[in-house]
């Protein structure tokens, strides 16, 4: 059965101060911010996809991008009069709405503030149809479109082909996209024009996870494009991360995130003693709030035990330092912005909230033991009596 191409989440580089980024993303399009703001990264949910920019004070040139969002496929008309209260719509021949008879699509391109050329794209080849009006929080569904200009456009679709990416529609030498309606590449010749802009098309290093082929990472070495998968998995080689998701009985490798005393705290601190790791979707929510508080009020019965607790989510510092604050936390939280360490125990899954899809943490907790194997783990956690139950496998441990 042929997959979906669902672009999960993608990062682009920007020279735009991030404050103005989270403006735009934040206030006028309504992305909630999964994580950032420290260390020159903000990540935006996008729909059912996760968005970052990076900042490259020191890149050479003003990086942008063009990347397009699914809308529902009869919600063109009321997202353009939402979208175009708040920036000027491009404009071709005269006409602020593209359509493609070949796509079966219409669609209204837009800047934003870093340069950017984002797109609203409604595919009558899709059903998603909503009987409601437009809910910008609801209605982008995910990142559908990246641009990635190439000096070389057939051997870049040959290569992307090459991972189990089909050509969308028809082979062409000059613009080319692959993919399908859930998800394409734009593969186009560098200094091409973009449709309904005044814009050039410029090649800017690109990261991009596809769900089924992992992370790519994407740049131009003046000649062609030079596509590495997984490149950040590849490059954990003191944790030995990849994508196999760790069980019952296997060994946890090393790894280090950001803590909240400021420091970076890796798994090798706890050697010797036992270890609840409990990740959770996101502070101050009821839920996270209640689990917390029971690991809290049981921290010292699992000291007694030679037993430390930590707890993972996707936010940044300022929030778990907040958070540890209002709740007198006794245990350090750490920092996943780039769920990497989720997504070696298998707890960073596709979500849904009130009809909406989105990427994130599944509750979930681990017991370690003085080797630093998983003795026993609970996932989809329900928070009530949690913490009594981990408890209880600690002391029979």
């Amino acid at each position: 059965m042929k997959l979906a191409m669902i672009i999960e989440r993608a990062e682009f580089l920007t020279a735009e101060p991030l404050e103005g980024l989270i403006l735009f993303y934040n206030e006028i399009l309504r992305f909630p911010i999964v994580a950032g703001g420290e260390s020159g990264r903000i990540t935006f949910q996008a729909g059912s996809s996760q968005l970052t920019f990076v900042s490259a004070e020191s890149t050479e040139g003003k990086p942008y991008y063009h990347f397009a969002f699914n809308i529902p496929a009869n919600k063109l008309d009321e997202a353009k009069a939402w979208i175009s209260r708040h920036v000027q719509l491009g404009v071709e021949a005269g006409e602020d709405v593209s359509y493609s008879a070949s796509w079966n699509s219409h669609s209204v391109y837009f800047a934003d503030p870093a340069g950017n050329i984002l797109e609203l794209i409604a595919r009558h080849t899709m059903d998603n149809e909503v009987d409601r009006p437009f809910d910008a929080e609801k209605d982008v569904l995910n990142i559908s479109e990246i641009g990635l200009p190439a000096h070389d456009v057939r051997t870049a679709v040959d290569e992307l082909e090459a991972l189990g990416i089909p050509t969308y529609k028809t082979r062409d030498d000059s613009f080319n996209p692959i993919g399908d309606d859930e998800g394409l590449f734009i593969i186009r010749t560098v200094g091409g024009r973009w449709h309904f802009t005044d814009k050039t098309a410029e090649s800017f290093p690109i990261r991009a996870q596809i769900r089924g082929i992992g992370e790519l990472y994407l740049y131009e070495n003046g000649q062609q494009l030079v596509i590495e998968q997984n490149k950040i998995e590849q490059s954990r080689g003191e944790c030995g991360m990849d994508h196999t998701v760790l069980q019952v009985g296997d060994q946890v490798p090393n790894f280090k995130l950001q803590a909240s005393n400021g420091k970076e705290a890796e798994l090798a601190d706890y050697a010797g003693k036992k270890l609840v790791i409990y990740f959770y979707p996101k502070d101050m929510t009821p839920g996270c709030t209640a689990e917390s508080c029971d690991f809290r009020d049981f921290n010292g019965q699992f000291a007694e035990h030679n037993t430390a607790v930590i707890g993972i989510s996707p936010d940044d510092l300022m929030s778990h330092e907040q958070f540890i604050e209002k709740h007198e936390l006794p245990f350090l939280l750490l920092s996943d912005t780039e769920h990497r360490v989720s997504e070696l125990f298998g707890v960073w899954k596709l979500r849904s909230w009130e009809g909406k899809e989105f990427m994130g943490i599944e509750r979930s907790t681990f017991l370690l033991d003085e080797q630093g194997k998983i003795a026993k783990e609970w996932r989809s956690v329900n928070v009530e009596g949690h913490a009594a139950e981990v408890l209880e496998a600690v002391k029979r441990l």
